[in-house]
This record gives C-alpha cells, sequence and structure tokens, in this order.
C-alpha cells in the first residue's frame, strides 16, 4: 500500500490522523498528506522545522503539531509558525494534544500537563503578542506521575461529557477541565533594589532610569505562600526588551 500510495517505505509516520476534509494525515518525517490529488509533504518549506512529529490534532482550519525538539507548531493554509519562542514550556517534546470545551489546549510532555489559551496562541501567531502564559500541571497537582508516557504516541481523548483521558506512566487519569481552579492568590512582585551605572536608585512610584545607560542592575523577588517552589518569573524592561525573558525560580 505505501509504494501504490506513493509513500515511501522507510518512513514510519508516529501519528495518523483524517482531518475534516477527509484526507489522511500522517506525522514524521514532516506533514505528509493524502488526499485525491496525490500525496503532498509539509516540511521545512513551509515552516515546519522540525520533522519528528509526535502528535497532530485538527481544530476548525487550524492544525496544532507537536513536535520532539522543537515544541509546538500551528499551521494554517499550508503554512506553519513556531509558538516555541512564547514561552520555554511550549520548547518541550510535546506528543499529546486535545482542547477541551473553554477554548484551552492540553499539551503532554515527558515532564508532566500543559495548558494554555487558544486565543492567546492565534494572536501570538498573527504578531500581536510575544508571550503566552502556559500553566504546568504534575505530581504537586495530583497527577500520579510527570511521566505521560513519552515513549510512544499517548494521544489525549476528550470524551462526550467534556472531560479529558490522558495515559501515565502510573496509569490513565481522568479530570474535568472546568472543575480545575487557578490559584485564587497570585504571587508577589516586590523589586528590593535597582542600580544604574553603579549608584542606587530611588524606589518610590514608577521606577524609571536616565536615558542611555550603561548597566542597569535590578533586584526582585516574588513570593508565594501557598507553593513558592511553583513561582515562576520572567521581566520586560519597557524601552529595552520586545520580549519577556524568563528567569524561572531565580
Amino acid at each position: 500500500a505505501y509504494t501504490r500510495l506513493g509513500l515511501r517505505e522507510d518512513v514510519e509516520p508516529r501519528v495518523i490522523l483524517r482531518d475534516r476534509r477527509h484526507r489522511l494525515l500522517g506525522g514524521g518525517p514532516g506533514v505528509t498528506i493524502l488526499e485525491a490529488a496525490g500525496v503532498r509533504r509539509l516540511g521545512p518549506a513551509e515552516g515546519l522545522t522540525d520533522p519528528d512529529i509526535q502528535a497532530l490534532y485538527e481544530d476548525g482550519d487550524r492544525l496544532w503539531i507537536g513536535t520532539a525538539d522543537s515544541g509546538l507548531f500551528v499551521m494554517r493554509n499550508d503554512t506553519a509558525v513556531a509558538l516555541a519562542p512564547l514561552n520555554p514550556r511550549l520548547r518541550r517534546d510535546i506528543h499529546g494534544i486535545v482542547a477541551d470545551r473553554r477554548g484551552t489546549l492540553w499539551l503532554t510532555s515527558s515532564t508532566g500537563l500543559l495548558r494554555v489559551n487558544k486565543s492567546d496562541l492565534e494572536r501570538a501567531a498573527n504578531g500581536a503578542a510575544s508571550y503566552v502564559r502556559v500553566r504546568e500541571f504534575n505530581r504537586m497537582d495530583g497527577l500520579p506521575s510527570n511521566d505521560i508516557n513519552s515513549d510512544y504516541q499517548s494521544a489525549l481523548l476528550s470524551d462526550s461529557a467534556g472531560g479529558i483521558w490522558l495515559p501515565t506512566a502510573a496509569g490513565p487519569v481522568y479530570f474535568d477541565p472546568g472543575a480545575i481552579a487557578d490559584d485564587s492568590i497570585p504571587p508577589q512582585v516586590h523589586i528590593e533594589q535597582l542600580v544604574v551605572d553603579g549608584r542606587a536608585a530611588s524606589l518610590d512610584g514608577v521606577v524609571r532610569v536616565p536615558q542611555h545607560p550603561t548597566l542597569i542592575d535590578v533586584t526582585f523577588a516574588a513570593t508565594n505562600a501557598q507553593i513558592p517552589e511553583r513561582v515562576r518569573a520572567a521581566y520586560r524592561v519597557i524601552g529595552l526588551d520586545s520580549t519577556w525573558i524568563d528567569v524561572g525560580r531565580r
């Protein structure tokens, strides 16, 4: 069947999807599309720079693509946009994708379960944003394992009631996306010190620095009394940085 369809026998897709246009899509290497007109392959020329495709999920006119080394992509009109630069968590190996009824995209990787708003991703893919928030769930949130079976295809399943099933190394997990509540108290950010070219600057009101400084040194803290180890920080200096810079837990 491979040769009859124009496929190569040495190409082994890791994931296969039939889309709403009744085409057959295979992932790895790149995306192969089987349709009435023949076989088409989408790869670097279309913006899909990572050939190791691990997950495909169709949502309307968008195809969400999870890769092993370059994280998450979205493809529209056969043009792929890399979403990994928007958040370090989206750079990980993505091998499961599903959307819920609340406009949220759920992703699995070998380090846990990720949640991100689809509208945020779409705005960023259109160039309207340079950073998106991604929430990660792991054992501290009740998962029995952080390993979502990365060694083989681990497709997520959304059932008729809107619940989501996912396989983990410790067995299957079911959850209701609507029942998950975010922390009610956001981390408190406090700027402790600002040094501009060796001199301490005032921290009263809005923090401003003189034009054309040589060296800016900012010391800040972000604290959360509920789960301190879950706090991650990112900063952007207005007028200097065009994107948010993730500093992790520092």
